[in-house]
């Protein structure tokens, strides 16, 4: 019998409203709509913040599927500012070195390479979301099932685990770049006893959708 997972008195999960169609554009976007993976990768030559890297031989390159803190962004846990920007760039920096492997995953994001980063196995778009340091972006995901379920999976991890800004509060980095520190905060609510046995079902229910979660937001006054 599986033990109740640790879980957190909140939660922020990010995904579309119920019954909407998040359709990114062809050319241009935060990070492009997936197709096949080019066999010629780029060379990485270093970070630029949590979900962009340098390349050697041109622009810097997108990393598909993941959304960081902006490097100017702060969480607010346990009554303290956290750098919650710089502490995503700085778990991206052992990911973006030149023998990692940087593939097109889509059409350019305003002029950048769109790219999948991976090096000695890890993940770079899942670690950073699974570390609690960046969102997935699941309306520029859905020709790619399988990642989007991965990495929804590893957002609820963190969330669980009460992993990066997931520990506190924050505000979501398309927010803030749109509106900077008067951006919304999301982040963890208290909850009511049977509000958290309910979310803990949901939780451990691999059945569980994002329209669920979304549901169970809104029906306790949530916004996602």
């Amino acid at each position: 019998m599986n033990s109740t997972p640790a879980l957190p008195q909140g939660f922020e999960i990010n995904q579309p409203p119920p019954g909407s169609e998040v359709k990114p554009p062809r050319k241009r976007g935060l990070i492009g709509n997936r197709k096949p993976e080019s066999p010629t990768p780029l060379v990485v030559s270093g970070e630029v913040d949590g979900d962009t890297i340098r390349t050697q031989s041109g622009p810097n390159a997108r990393i598909y599927g993941a959304d960081a803190f902006e490097i100017g962004q702060n969480a607010f846990i346990g009554g303290k500012t956290v750098p919650i920007g710089v502490q995503s760039r700085s778990a991206l920096m052992p990911l973006a070195k030149p023998d990692a492997r940087a593939l097109s995953a889509g059409p350019p994001s305003y002029g950048r390479p769109v790219v999948t980063l991976n090096r000695g196995g890890v993940d770079a778009g899942r670690s950073q979301i699974e570390q609690g340091l960046a969102l997935p972006v699941p309306g520029f995901m859905q020709n790619d099932q399988p990642r989007l379920k991965d990495y929804i999976d590893a957002q609820r991890g963190a969330i669980g685990a009460e992993r990066g800004a997931y520990a506190g509060q924050y505000q979501v980095p398309a927010d803030y770049r749109k509106q900077g520190d008067a951006a919304p905060m999301s982040g963890k609510v208290p909850m009511t006893a049977p509000q958290y046995s309910e979310f803990v079902g949901l939780m451990r229910n691999p059945k569980t959708s994002p329209e669920q979660l979304d549901a169970f937001a809104a029906k306790h006054g949530r916004s996602l």
